[in-house]
């Protein structure tokens, strides 16, 4: 028999965009509240023009905030929000309370593609529907690799990546972290991939962080 626990805060940071909601948030969102999970999203701008670094920090600042309001956290990205949580757990990192990160088919690095692969890290920072560019996303991906070299002891373990290989925006070698956690998402496609992996974050969340026997 599964042993209780009380279900953590998740906090969402959402994919490239304005931080207005789409559709494939909303589910990833709703699919949460339905398992009894209370989740707040960030509603980040990867547009402003604001320096990542001082983004960064009113993020650190909000969650921590947050942190101190409920007994368990756990940070949620969404795409491009992926790189957004792990910086943001780097830089609380060493508060226990906060369990950890899990990701949702995102990129964290920068990846070793050739040049012709539409995919690289500075196109993809320049795509999107309205060709408008986001030097935050591009400086949020390079940074996690420091991120995790700073990480304590132990806390890389606490980052849970959900990652899959028919990915037409992210490339499969940009989706992990050697050491991290991991969990494969079958359905092609990035926005279906979000999707299913969000329809899987409860259950992931429950044996990664409140070691509950899968239902």
């Amino acid at each position: 028999m599964s042993e209780r626990k009380d279900k953590p805060l998740l906090v969402y940071f959402n994919g490239l965009g304005n931080g207005k909601p789409r559709l494939r948030e909303a589910l990833v969102m709703g699919n949460a509240r339905v398992h009894g999970y209370k989740i707040v999203p960030t509603r980040t701008d990867w547009y402003a023009r604001e320096p990542y670094s001082e983004q960064l920090a009113t993020d650190i600042r909000s969650t921590r905030q947050l942190l101190g309001q409920t007994a368990t956290m756990v940070l949620v990205g969404s795409s491009a929000g992926v790189s957004r949580a792990i910086n943001v757990f780097g830089g609380l990192a060493d508060y226990e309370d906060l369990l950890g990160v899990v990701g949702l088919c995102g990129r964290v690095s920068e990846g070793n593609l050739p040049g012709r692969d539409l995919r690289t890290l500075e196109r993809m920072s320049r795509a999107g529907k309205h060709v408008r560019s986001s030097p935050a996303f591009s400086e949020s991906v390079r940074r996690v690799d420091t991120t995790v070299n700073e990480l304590p002891p132990g806390r890389l373990e606490d980052i849970v990546l959900m990652h899959h290989y028919a990915d037409e925006v992210v490339p499969h070698q940009t989706q992990i972290i050697e050491g991290a956690s991991s969990e494969l998402v079958w359905p092609p496609g990035h926005a279906l991939g979000v999707v299913a992996a969000g329809l899987m974050l409860p259950r992931v969340i429950d044996r990664h962080f409140l070691n509950l026997d899968p239902v």
